[in-house]
């Protein structure tokens, strides 16, 4: 059993515009395993998806291909890029988005306000009031030459006090030290 695993596979067909992920993993009974490895509490399925396709077929097949097999999806789209951050799970976990109707128009930006990416995270309807951010860190920082110039993203960690839930946030460069701020 796992907290998380990640798919970012790159799809070799130049003639596709589904970059990411290979279609092979979109396989129903791929991602039916992949549901069946994840902790039922706390375990996350991060999928990189990038596609030219500028009709988002590709990204509303994804969708439903996810749909069927988990109960909850959140993305995150990172400006200046075609990849998206789709993150699927059995509980609500990221943002409780509950029809693909939603998901489809679900943006999340690198470049939203904190205070309202980290407003939307918690399901209103079951929050406890006295929830509160109990630690935040950074992950990971990748490094991306695409779209130039050559810039950081950073991954950071907010983990809530109740219900115990950790989130994870994408941030450039010169929007980690506005979160720092904030």
């Amino acid at each position: 059993i796992y907290d998380v695993i990640i798919f970012d596979v790159n799809n070799d067909d130049s003639q596709s515009p589904l970059r990411c992920p290979h279609p092979a993993f979109l396989d129903n009974e791929i991602l039916k395993n992949v549901k069946t490895l994840l902790s039922d509490h706390s375990g996350i399925f991060v999928l990189n998806f990038a596609s030219r396709d500028n009709i988002n077929q590709d990204r509303e097949n994804c969708l439903k291909y996810l749909l069927t097999n988990f109960d909850h999806l959140s993305s995150i789209k990172l400006d200046d890029d075609i990849n998206e951050i789709m993150f699927a799970s059995k509980q609500l976990l990221l943002l409780n988005i509950k029809s693909s109707e939603k998901i489809s128009q679900q943006n999340l930006s690198i470049d939203f306000d904190i205070e309202e990416l980290l407003s939307k995270m918690i399901d209103k309807s079951s929050a406890n009031k006295n929830s509160y951010v109990v630690d935040v860190k950074v992950v990971d920082i990748e490094k991306r030459y695409n779209p130039g110039p050559k810039h950081y993203v950073y991954v950071i960690q907010v983990t809530w006090s109740n219900p115990t839930n950790t989130f994870i946030i994408y941030r450039r460069y010169a929007q980690f030290f506005d979160l720092q701020v904030s």
